[in-house]
C-alpha cells in the first residue's frame, strides 16, 4: 500500500474489513490521506471495484460503508403517514389500508412511483407506516425508523418542539400530519449492488444512492430526492450527488 503526502506524518490505523473481500478498506477517519490499492484509488471512500454485489444487513461491509458515508440533515419536509392494520381478512386489510394491494404471492404492497417492478413490501410482522408524499406517490417506513424521524407537524410549526411520533401509540388507518426532521448520510455504490434493507434486498440502480437513516439503517433513494429533500452537505457530497443525477440523466 503506497501512502503519498507532501509532509512527514506518522501512518493511521487502517482496518481491514473481513476475509471475504480482502480488497475492501476503510480509509482512516478525520484524514485526507490518499490510499491506494493495486487495483484503485480511494479518497476517505472505498475502492468500489472491491464492493460485493450483494451486501447484507449488519454486515461488516456495510457498517464500514456506513462509517465513510456522507451525512446531511433532512430539511423540515411536511408528509402524512397512517400505522398499517395488518388485522381482519384480505378484504378487511385492503378495505382499512388506503394504496396497500396483495400482490400474486399473497403479500401486502404499496405502489412505487420510481419503479413499478419493485413495489414496497409491507412486512405485517411489523409496525409499519404507509408515507403519503402525493396522491401518485407512497412508501412503506419501518416503525422503529419512523419513530426516531417524524415529529408532530403541528407542535413542530407552533413551537418547534419535536414530538417524535411512536406508531404504536398511533391509531391503525389513522391519517396523521407528520414532519421529517432526522440525520442521515449516503453512500456511492456501483450500479447493480444489492443491498438487504429492513425492507428486503433493494438494487441500486442508475441515478441511485445508499442511504443510512439516524438509526444507521440502509435504505436506496434516488440521488435527485437525497439532494433535494436534506440540508447540510458538504461541497464533495453536494458534487458527487449533483454527478450521479446528471449521469442518470445522459
Amino acid at each position: 500500500m503506497n501512502v503519498s503526502s507532501t509532509t512527514a506524518f506518522s501512518m493511521p490505523k487502517i482496518s481491514a474489513v473481513n476475509n471475504v473481500n480482502k480488497g475492501l478498506i476503510l480509509c482512516p477517519a478525520k484524514t485526507n490521506t490518499a490510499v491506494s490499492t493495486p487495483n484503485s484509488v480511494a479518497f476517505g471512500c472505498f475502492p468500489k471495484p472491491h464492493i460485493p454485489r450483494t451486501i447484507t444487513l449488519n454486515s461488516n461491509v456495510l457498517k464500514a460503508i456506513e462509517k465513510t458515508s456522507h451525512h446531511y440533515v433532512s430539511k423540515p419536509n411536511k408528509v402524512q403517514a397512517y400505522r398499517f392494520n395488518p388485522k381482519g381478512s384480505d378484504s378487511e386489510i385492503l378495505k382499512n389500508n388506503p394504496y396497500v394491494f396483495k400482490g400474486e404471492d399473497g403479500k401486502f404492497y404499496v405502489p412505487n412511483k420510481w419503479n413499478a417492478n419493485a413495489p414496497y413490501c409491507i412486512d405485517t410482522s411489523k409496525d409499519q407506516m404507509i408515507m403519503i408524499y402525493a396522491d401518485d406517490d407512497q412508501a412503506v417506513c419501518d416503525g422503529k425508523v419512523f419513530k426516531g424521524s417524524y415529529v408532530d407537524t403541528a407542535a413542530f410549526e407552533e413551537s418547534g418542539k419535536l414530538e417524535y411520533q411512536d406508531p404504536k401509540k398511533l391509531e391503525y388507518g389513522k391519517i396523521v400530519n407528520v414532519t421529517k426532521q432526522a440525520p442521515g448520510s449516503f453512500a456511492e455504490l456501483p450500479v447493480g449492488t444489492k443491498v438487504q434493507t429492513l425492507e428486503g434486498f433493494s438494487e441500486i440502480k442508475k441515478g441511485d444512492v445508499l442511504c443510512f437513516d439516524h438509526d444507521k439503517n440502509p435504505y436506496v433513494q434516488q440521488a435527485s430526492r437525497v439532494l433535494s429533500r436534506n440540508i447540510g452537505f458538504s461541497d464533495r457530497a453536494k458534487a458527487i450527488l449533483e454527478r450521479i443525477i446528471d449521469s442518470a440523466s445522459a
